[in-house]
């Protein structure tokens, strides 16, 4: 044991300084000490290959090898070292983190950009689920995910030019989206943002890196996102929008989008399963939310009191529900004359939409 002691302690030195190098903007430093970090953790580990009475020191190292290994983008080293650390009899608690590990691994494959040049105004989108299979994917969940993204992209711009948002009406777009031949294993498509002729400036670099910016405050941050989109009707859109792009849990379990910003690849990997609440800004929940479902008889976006009818299931009532800002156009009317279910809760004696969703996805 003192050989794999000593071997440690190696490796966390160098992952200690590849963590430096990271804080000081020396990437290609924190490549080299964490790949260096994840050879020493791999050797320790090997010590204890055979050694299933070594628990739970043997499925540490080998979850802490796996770990270095996504970092430095091994993928295929850390589902191996993963695999063979579930292989022994590791503790139920670090049983669960190689697990999540490997599933970090496989993700990341997806979100790799390896082979595909991707320009400064490109996003390549990823998705991964039981709705997908090599090379193609069912229609509905990856046009929905596209329609999002595009009302998105628009909204953004807007936001950026300082525009009050727009409820009402379509927004007229300065940027066109081109998309690109679709790639096989998890369904990827390229989106370029541009101008009429497929040029671009300095303006779609800036919308890009927001875009992706506040996608990484959405998984990660949701308070931060706050300050990122002070904007109360811009933010309940934002996180409305960005919902119906994450993962449902049923077709899709994973959507990756990749970018490369100033010549760094940045990758926002979405988890979160289901529709979440909006986040709406400043305000006191006086109830909490309850759903029902139903049947959306009307979208009233028109008048100043947002509003809409729903029937419930078992036709015995009819319910009027308050929209707030943000959500009628873009998020709510799509769903005109369909069954779904509302998150609502009681605010100033009046009925609140907190999200909506299609009642098949429940």
């Amino acid at each position: 044991m003192s050989t794999v002691t000593a071997v440690h302690a190696r490796a966390m030195e160098a992952a200690e300084a590849a963590h430096v190098a990271l804080l000081l903007g020396n990437h290609d430093d924190f490549l080299r000490l964490t790949r260096l970090a994840m050879e020493l953790e791999s050797e320790a580990a090997s010590v204890l290959f055979g050694r299933l009475d070594a628990e739970p020191s043997r499925g540490i190292l080998y979850r802490s090898a796996a770990t270095l290994a996504v970092k430095c983008g091994e993928y295929r080293i850390a589902e191996r070292m993963a695999c063979t650390g579930l292989a022994g009899d590791p503790p139920n608690d670090i049983a669960a983190e190689l697990r999540a590990v490997y599933e970090d691994a496989t993700f990341a494959k997806h979100l790799d950009a390896r082979g595909v040049e991707l320009d400064q105004n490109d996003l390549q989108v990823s998705l991964a689920g039981p709705a997908v299979a090599h090379g193609f994917t069912q229609a509905h969940p990856f046009l929905k995910r596209l329609a999002a993204l595009r009302k998105l992209i628009d909204r953004t711009a807007d936001r950026l030019a300082r525009k009050p948002y727009q409820d009402t009406g379509r927004i007229h777009s300065e940027f066109q989206t081109y998309l690109s031949v679709p790639r096989a294993a998890s369904f990827a498509i390229t989106v370029r943002l541009g101008q009429d002729g497929g040029q671009t400036d300095i303006r779609s670099t800036l919308l890009m890196t927001e875009l992706v910016d506040c996608f990484e405050l959405f998984e990660s941050d949701r308070d931060r996102l706050e300050s990122q989109i002070p904007n109360d009707a811009y933010r309940r859109n934002f996180a409305a929008l960005a919902t119906e792009i994450a993962p449902d849990g049923r077709d899709i379990n994973l959507v990756g989008l990749t970018t490369n910003l100033r010549g760094r690849e940045r990758r926002v990997a979405l988890r979160t399963h289901g529709h979440q609440a909006t986040t709406s800004g400043q305000r006191r929940k006086s109830s909490e939310p309850t759903r029902v479902a139903g049947k959306l008889l009307w979208a009233d976006g028109i008048s100043a009191k947002k509003k809409v009818k729903l029937v419930l299931d078992d036709e015995s009532k009819t319910l009027t529900i308050n929209v707030p800002e943000g959500l009628m156009e873009d998020v709510v009317k799509p769903y005109y004359g369909q069954q779904v279910i509302v998150t609502r809760e009681r605010r100033d004696r009046k009925w609140w939409l907190e999200s909506i969703e299609p009642a098949d996805e429940e």
